[in-house]
């Protein structure tokens, strides 16, 4: 679903004569930004039952999140990652939000708002 969004956000953006990168992050660099995020920790991901936990304060769609939750589920598949994200798109929340359901991420989270304003 993020894919889809993301491409509907660049379709409609080039109509508008405006850049669609102001809006999200390509595919192939959230790619190698996991890569690079993860490689120092290689080696404490191979061992059995560990557990990570991952935030992105912006999140949108949730395009990282996804993406880290593949690359361990490809290179470490006993490895747990919990993610965890906030975004105030009302429509990118919805999208992360609902993909993570999807997944049933229990020990996982995204939230609405914006903690810098909204101080609870």
């Amino acid at each position: 679903m993020g894919l889809l969004f993301e491409d509907l956000i660049r379709r409609f953006n080039e109509a508008a004569n405006e850049t669609a990168g102001d809006h999200f992050t390509p595919r192939e660099v959230i790619r190698l930004m996991v890569d690079i995020l993860f490689d120092p920790d290689d080696d404490i991901l191979t061992k059995p039952g560990i557990i990570r936990k991952l935030l992105d304060p912006t999140c949108g769609t949730g395009g990282m999140l996804a993406e880290a939750q593949n690359y361990l589920r490809e290179h470490h598949s006993t490895a747990k990652l919990w993610v965890f994200g906030q975004d105030f798109n009302p429509r990118a929340y919805a999208m992360a939000a609902s993909d993570l359901l999807l997944k049933s991420s229990e020990n996982s989270d995204i939230c609405y708002g914006d903690s810098l304003i909204n101080q609870n």
